[in-house]
Parts: structure tokens; sequence; C-alpha cells
């Protein structure tokens, strides 16, 4: 399902923030496949610009990897570093959403709460 590029920069934010909170998230940000930052809230000074970049980048990598392995399209990409957890989830029609959370994140709960914000996002 295809999202409202328009809700999302005018909504965005407070549900990106409303999530990170009540999920003790380090962060979450919507971009466009070109790299634009729509909506973000993160709970440290990181560079939105450089990972909306980032996010839109892996994406893009990724689904071409999906579609030259004849795997399907992504359903969601979850990195894990030694200090902490990467999310990455297609929102259709050339939007990304990326989520940063902590190493003591459980990922079931985060897989779960990631769902929900993509259909939230997607009814926007």
């Amino acid at each position: 399902m295809a999202v409202d590029i328009g809700a999302i920069t005018e909504k965005g934010e407070k549900i990106l923030k409303q999530f990170v909170s009540k999920n003790r998230l380090e962060g979450a940000i919507v971009a466009s496949a070109e790299g634009l930052e729509l909506a973000s809230y993160f709970i440290s000074n990181l560079d939105k610009d450089l990972l909306a970049a980032d996010f839109a980048s892996v994406l893009a990598g990724v689904e071409g990897l999906l579609n030259d392995s004849e795997k399907g399209t992504l359903s969601e990409i979850i990195v894990k570093g030694e200090n902490g957890y990467l999310a990455i989830v297609s929102l259709g029609d050339n939007v990304v959403l990326g989520i940063i959370a902590p190493s003591n994140q459980k990922l079931g709960v985060l897989v779960i709460a990631m769902q929900q914000l993509v259909k939230q996002l997607q009814n926007l």
C-alpha cells in the first residue's frame, strides 16, 4: 500500500516521536527513495539528512539484491551492530522507514512495533 507523502510530512514527526518514546528507541525516520528526510525524530543529535540518504541507499541495494536473486519483495531488514539495531522497511512507492534501537531492545518487540507503525503510516 502506498503512503501519503504529504500526510507523513505533516503528521509524521508527531507519530514518530510517540513511537520512539513508547518503545524506548533511539530514533526513527521516513525518507524518500532519493534520500530526502520527510519526517524524523531522534533522542540524540544525529544527522537526519545523512541518515535519510543512508537508509534510502540500503533499501535500494537490498531491493536490487532481492530482485536479482528472485527472492521477491522486501519485507524488512534488521541489522544488528555491537551498539544496537537498525530496522529498515519499505513503505511502498519509493519511501523508506528507518528505525534505530538500542542493543538491549528485544528483537521480537521491535518487529511487532515496527509492523504496527507501518500500518499507521500507511493509513494516514
